[in-house]
């Protein structure tokens, strides 16, 4: 994982800015952990997403985002994969779990971040996209 967290990646909400820095901050404890400690860093990286991804659906249900059922199920879809390779870790079987840290977080979280988070933050900020009001 090279990935750092650098002003760059902001999405304007300080609430989503906080939690991608925080995941961010987590994921670089991943290289060169045994299975015991990897497994345990998973956990915590579950964990911290399924608060992170309810502070981002509160946020979104709250001010009523017309995108929320979509951007909400890529959440549910994401912590059930990870929940399932979390079971297997945890069975000691890391091999999924740790190839979707090598491999497949980095690229997710850029377009998840990209996208609908970038959407919603400007959403929640009143901003406008493609030159139509979102409100």
């Amino acid at each position: 994982m090279a990935l750092v967290w650098t002003d760059s990646l902001k999405v304007g909400n300080d609430v989503m800015d906080a939690d991608h820095q925080a995941m961010l901050t987590l994921l670089a404890r991943f290289p060169g952990t045994d299975d015991a400690a990897f497994t345990a860093l998973f956990g915590e990286l579950v964990e911290h997403l399924t608060g992170h991804f309810a502070r981002e659906d509160q946020l979104m249900r709250t001010h009523d985002f017309f995108a929320y059922p979509h951007h909400h199920g890529e959440h549910e879809a994401v912590l059930a994969d990870l929940r399932a390779l979390l079971a297997a870790a945890l069975a000691g079987d890391t091999a999924g779990a740790r190839a979707f840290i090598a491999t497949q977080i980095e690229p997710w979280f850029l377009n998840h971040r990209d996208t609908m988070d970038w959407v919603t933050a400007q959403f929640l900020r009143g901003d406008t996209c493609c030159g139509c009001s979102m409100i």
